[in-house]
């Protein structure tokens, strides 16, 4: 993938409203505890643990067999238009991320790290850099109330269609 503009992130992907989002955090942040949430809310799930995830015309998250305890595949595909950092909460809320280095780093630990030589390696920062510069990022705190995935699908209705540029 890092000759095709493209990476592979531990990530959890949705297709919302036409968007494609992923889901990262740390392990036991609860990643596919939200997915099943979302899921139950009536939004599909691309796949649960591995994002593939390829520029073309802007970046596409890709649907793919690579699932973890979630066994739900799709072979859809979505634009990239956000990335939600979960955090474990006695609360709910969603707050955009605007700092470059902030979201470099935590996109870094999500980053499946292959076997790479140097110039490959060069790539795929390249690519992470330009996700980091064209993808809306959030800090997403969520409890088991659910009270999330209303949150999650009010700010992407809104944001339907939204530029390539994730604004």
């Amino acid at each position: 993938l890092c000759d095709k503009n493209g990476l592979i992130l531990h990530s959890n992907g949705f297709d919302i409203y036409g968007n494609g989002i992923l889901i990262t955090g740390e392990s036991g942040a609860g990643k596919s505890t939200l997915s099943k949430m979302l899921k139950n809310t009536g939004f599909e799930i691309l796949c649960d643990d591995r994002m593939f995830i390829k520029k073309k015309e802007g970046f596409y998250i890709y649907g793919n067999w690579c699932h973890g305890s979630v066994p739900d595949v799709s072979s859809t595909i979505a634009p990239l238009k956000a990335i939600l950092f979960l955090e474990k909460s006695k609360n709910n809320s969603i707050q955009k991320i605007d700092g470059k280095n902030v979201i470099f780093q935590k996109l870094i630990t999500s980053l499946v790290r292959p076997f790479l030589k140097g110039h490959e390696w060069s790539s795929t920062l390249k690519t992470l850099e330009e996700i980091v510069n064209s993808t809306k990022c959030y800090k997403t705190q969520f409890d088991l109330s659910g009270e999330i995935c209303e949150l999650i699908g009010e700010l992407f209705n809104n944001t339907k269609n939204m530029g390539s540029n994730g604004s």
